[in-house]
């Protein structure tokens, strides 16, 4: 099963999926961030998909800008 398939994910693969740190994603869990659950008996944490989803906001380009990259500034 792909990572874009999955329903849950660990830690590790939720941090590969945002490319982000591990460190990062408990903190985001410890945080309130991100909901996740713990299977039970163990250690191992699970993370919904749609919980990764909302932590994705859309990138919206507002600036025109020159070929070095620099924005211009409309007037």
């Amino acid at each position: 099963m792909s990572t874009e398939e999955r329903e849950l994910y660990t830690v590790a693969q939720a941090a590969d999926y945002l490319q982000l740190t591990c460190a990062s994603i408990r903190s985001y869990i410890r945080q309130g961030k991100i909901k996740a659950f713990r299977v039970a008996g163990g250690r191992k944490i699970l993370i919904p998909r749609e919980e990764l989803l909302g932590l994705l906001e859309p990138v919206v380009w507002n600036a025109r800008l020159t070929r070095s990259g620099k924005a211009i500034k409309d007037v």
